[in-house]
């Protein structure tokens, strides 16, 4: 049986950025990543739309995203590698602007006051800005927008490729099997149990199976509330003279819709869906397009009427079905599990915040440079629930 230091259940995004932050303190480390999808098609990173954003109205959320485009904006040179050179991420900070109705304008503008409070750029548009700035859109029943400059949106699988190729290389040893049993001594974790028949020991262990968590959490019997929630995408071809905007747009319908840059005349759109889908399926429901959102779209911008359906795909988000926020830290339980779990949606644009706030409590037993301790499972049993208002 081979040893390790830490041992990641799951080798995707959240493993890969802690285990980054890790080597990064502590270079001597042996740590193993069991991914059971080398290809990562059905991992949540790279079936995401790319968005990120500061406009939470959580505070801890709104500072783990502030982190997090830090590292974004730099990418290219803190994930350099002798194999791969630097990362293009491909990030594109255009906004990300919610058009908000009268209902909701009260709601917004005490957002704002949260998130300026946090050092977040927030703009407060009026009508006549949302004018300039999407000169084609009806804004009937709009009474104004917010938007930060430092928002936008990114390529998600090349974020995934940089920090895996960066911690290869820092020497992180990442197989191709999967945990089927965890094998306990009183309240510790001894060692995992592969698909392959081998199994593997380590000092601690993470958590990192995105939406597959809870049966991860199945195997000690401990209950990690996350379901895995289908999500669609859309990519249509829309009239060359369709001015959408550069920003990623939101609706108050909770439609979205951003210009994919490479080609002029590609629009990638979607819209939450109110009638949750959780499950593994894989199965796009293009009729929902149909009926919802292409409705939408060409109710606020008249040539999208004539948009053309070319490309779609199905994600699914590691949903926190009781306060839509992630789980972080340490299991009261298990003292050698560490759990980074149930980012509903917005994981990939606070990814390299979440990992580093995790490596700091794995190393030192406590959070050093953002605390994240009221996202640890404790809550749930202390009924001390953190409603995360702005999940799309």
């Amino acid at each position: 049986m081979k040893n390790y230091d830490v041992i990641f259940i799951g080798g995707s995004l959240m493993a890969s950025s802690t285990a980054f932050n890790l080597l990064s303190e502590r270079p001597d480390l042996k740590i193993l990543m069991i991914e059971k999808d080398p290809t990562y098609k059905h991992a949540a990173t790279p079936l995401a739309l790319g968005g990120i954003r500061q406009q939470f109205t959580e505070r801890t959320n709104i500072r783990m995203a502030k982190m997090s485009v830090e590292t974004f904006e730099n990418f290219g040179e803190i994930m350099e590698t002798k194999t791969f050179g630097k990362p293009n991420i491909d990030l594109r900070q255009g906004g990300y602007l919610f058009l908000v109705n009268e209902d909701k304008w009260p709601t917004a503008l005490e957002n704002a006051e949260i998130q300026r409070s946090e050092g977040v750029d927030i703009r407060l548009l009026s009508v006549s800005d949302l004018e300039t700035m999407l000169p084609e859109t009806d804004l009937t029943g709009i009474v104004g927008g917010t938007v930060c400059p430092r928002e936008g949106v990114l390529d998600p699988a090349s974020v995934l490729n940089g920090y895996l190729h960066k911690v290869k290389e820092m020497g992180v040893t990442i197989i191709n099997d999967e945990v089927v049993d965890i094998k306990m001594n009183g309240d510790k974790i001894v060692n995992v149990v592969c698909k392959s028949g081998d199994e593997y020991s380590a000092g601690a262990y993470v958590n990192a199976a995105g939406p597959w968590a809870n049966l991860i959490g199945d195997m000690i019997g401990v209950e990690i509330p996350i379901k895995p929630l289908s999500h669609d995408l859309y990519v249509a071809k829309m009239p060359m003279e369709a001015d959408v905007g550069t920003a990623y747009t939101t609706l108050p319908t909770e439609t979205y819709w951003y210009r994919e840059h490479k080609t002029a005349d590609t629009l990638i759109c979607g819209r939450t869906k109110l009638d949750f889908e959780f499950g593994f399926n894989y199965d796009v429901d293009v009729p929902f397009f149909e009926k919802a959102v292409w409705p939408d779209l060409a109710a606020h911008m008249q040539s999208l009427d004539r948009l053309k359906l070319i490309n779609y795909w199905r994600g699914c988000y590691e949903y926190k079905y009781i306060d839509h926020n992630e789980i972080i830290g340490q299991h009261p339980d298990v003292p050698n599990l560490y759990l980074i779990n149930g980012f509903s949606g917005h994981g990939m644009m606070q990814a390299p915040a979440a990992g580093k706030g995790l490596a700091e409590y794995i190393l030192h037993d406590e959070y050093r440079t953002l605390d994240l301790s009221r996202m640890n499972i404790r809550r749930f049993r202390e009924n001390k629930l953190i409603v995360e208002k702005a999940i799309i």
